[in-house]
């Protein structure tokens, strides 16, 4: 995989479903174009909601949602839903790594287990091949590709659809 396309920074808001205040923020440090990762974090028993990010911060998400996200903040799946990101088109480099996230529902049992939390591109990727049936040397001097959303719009932060085990292996 290409480094922008991997993890350069990742972020985990825990919410508790029964009540819908977040049990936990978990962030990492900076890190170094990682494919997957891992923490061992202590949670209490009960259903949980787990928003997963990577390559966005938590002072973006926290514009993105319009609150400050911290352990005891209400935080509803409606305004997670809601939130949006500004992709930036053309202007974007890559460097900060493409944007990820994804939801998942899931029962902490208080016993030792493994939740495996899955993330997905907010913004797709191109890949372009031009092909040159005449016998002239062609060279490609720029592609442009108008913004990513209509009128230079934001888009959705969440996935509609929660990503899991069987839709990243390919099922429905």
């Amino acid at each position: 995989s290409e480094a922008k396309e991997l993890m350069r920074n990742w972020l985990i808001v825990v919410v508790n479903s029964s009540d819908n205040k977040v049990e936990k923020v978990i962030a990492s440090d900076e890190i170094a174009n990682l494919e997957q990762d891992s923490t061992k974090e202590e949670l209490t028993p009960g259903t949980k909601r787990f928003y997963s990010f990577a390559n966005i911060s938590l002072t973006e998400l926290n514009a993105s949602v319009g609150t400050d996200i911290a352990a005891g903040t209400l935080l509803t799946h409606d305004m997670m839903s809601a939130a949006t990101i500004k992709p930036h088109g053309n202007n974007w480099d890559g460097k900060r790594g493409i944007p990820m996230s994804n939801w998942q529902e899931a029962t902490v049992s208080g016993e030792k287990q493994t939740i495996v939390l899955y993330l997905c591109r907010t913004i797709a990727k191109m890949k372009f091949e031009i092909q040159n049936i005449t016998t002239e040397p062609m060279t490609v001097k720029n592609i442009t590709i108008s913004d990513i959303t209509q009128n230079n719009s934001s888009t959705r932060l969440l996935p509609s659809v929660s990503i899991t085990e069987n839709i990243a292996n390919g099922g429905q």
